[in-house]
């Protein structure tokens, strides 16, 4: 069963120490890679949520840029309404309610407005599970800590790397498209026998490794 997530960087560095590739220009396109054979698995990893404190100046903040859907934005114990749906979702002045005042407006360069000058406000939001890689030397997104799909993904590199026409001593394409099709269905299977808390962390989204800038844009608010 999976209970983690590693770095797809594993995956690198299985490939140049399990099949001995000589050459690094592949290592940019691994992340890509990567994903297109998660999908053909239909294995993917979810959304986590994050929450982040944002200073609000003159009634302008800044918010965090790895943001993919944007839950809410709260302010002394309320989730802000956007300008143009306050009386959509206004409530009673209760606790964790809509705020019966204050509002907030998404802005252009990843801004946020506010109807207050000054203050603190909690972005609540969900993003990719990521992780720092010193090998590429960017960000890049966390894959189940599985065994066969680690496997699975190792191989797939390797076949789209003989595709681009590298030359190996020992193996051709047919022998890695055929272990990629081999340990692809392990992989699958091996994920599948999660439970349905575990199958959570590993499913839904992986849609695509850069952040969507715009995604919060015309996010609301969940209600409930």
């Amino acid at each position: 069963m999976v209970h983690n997530l590693v770095s797809i960087e594993v995956v690198i560095h299985r490939v140049y120490n399990d099949l001995n590739v000589e050459y690094a220009d592949w290592t940019g396109r691994a992340i890509e890679w990567c994903y297109n054979a998660l999908r053909s698995m239909n294995l993917y990893t979810t959304l986590v949520p994050c929450t982040q404190t944002v200073t609000i100046t003159d009634y302008r903040g800044v918010l965090p840029c790895d943001i993919r859907i944007l839950e809410a934005i709260e302010y002394n114990g309320y989730r802000l309404a956007p300008h143009h749906q306050i009386g959509k979702y206004y409530r009673p002045n209760t606790a964790l309610g809509v705020h019966p005042t204050e509002t907030y407006e998404i802005t252009i360069n990843q801004n946020i407005s506010t109807t207050f000058k000054t203050g603190e406000v909690l972005v609540h939001y969900k993003k990719l599970p990521t992780e720092y890689s010193h090998l590429l030397q960017i960000d890049v997104p966390l894959i189940p800590d599985n065994e066969e799909v680690i496997d699975a993904l190792k191989w797939y590199c390797f076949k789209m790397i003989i595709s681009r026409g590298y030359k190996h001593s020992v193996f051709d394409y047919r022998y890695a498209n055929d272990e990629w099709n081999r340990l692809r269905l392990k992989a699958r299977h091996s994920v599948s026998r999660l439970d349905s808390n575990e199958r959570e962390l590993h499913k839904l989204l992986w849609t695509s490794f850069i952040v969507n800038q715009s995604a919060w844009k015309n996010a609301n608010f969940n209600e409930h």
